[in-house]
């Protein structure tokens, strides 16, 4: 057991290290621009899980402040409905996922120009307030979109994650304790447990 604690350990030190290396800075007091300010640790540590599957050749600051927002809210929702529907694009009155030509501000944004099968994530939630999504160019009372940059992918991703979890009321801290204890004596729980969401 001491073994494996050591090894987590280790793991720990290097992801704190290359996170501190990149995200270090004054400004980055709260890198992820949650939608709310009472999302449980739960949904936080899920939300970071879904930021990283979007982090491929994008600024990360762009996938915190924007991806972060909608994507905590998207957390939140499936949390609190116990269902993925949210998540359908056929559904585009109730999806936080779209096709972009179904954008309901797309004419007063940069979307204007997408193709008519590009996809995004968008809010529920109107801005106020909020100085990242502005900075953006999203207005007060808009509602605020992302697409990452590998979208389909990327979608399939979390759609895998968000079913994985599923069968543990989309907690990934439940999922972690139960591979940690299905696998702790594995000479490979550490790959196991890093590449069992994705």
């Amino acid at each position: 057991m001491a073994y494996y604690k050591n090894k987590i350990n280790a793991l720990f030190a290097i992801t704190n290290f290359i996170d501190t290396a990149r995200w270090d800075s004054d400004e980055n007091y709260n890198l992820i621009n949650f939608y709310s300010d009472s999302l449980s640790n739960d949904e936080k540590l899920l939300t970071h899980w879904l930021c990283y599957i979007t982090d491929r050749q994008m600024p990360f600051r762009r996938i915190w402040d924007i991806g972060g927002f909608i994507l905590s809210e998207i957390v939140h929702k499936i949390r609190e409905k116990k269902d993925m529907a949210i998540l359908d694009p056929a559904n585009i009155k109730n999806s936080y996922f779209i096709k972009a030509k179904d954008y309901s501000l797309k004419d007063r944004s940069s979307l204007k120009n997408k193709g008519k099968n590009a996809h995004l994530f968008v809010s529920h939630t109107k801005i106020k307030k909020n100085n990242r999504l502005i900075d953006y160019g999203f207005k007060e009372n808009s509602l605020p979109y992302f697409m990452s940059r590998y979208y389909p992918s990327d979608y399939k991703s979390i759609i895998c994650t968000l079913t994985i979890l599923k069968d543990y009321d989309y907690s990934i801290i439940k999922f972690i304790i139960f591979i940690a204890n299905k696998y702790i004596n594995d000479s490979r729980f550490i790959s196991k447990l890093l590449f069992s969401l994705y």
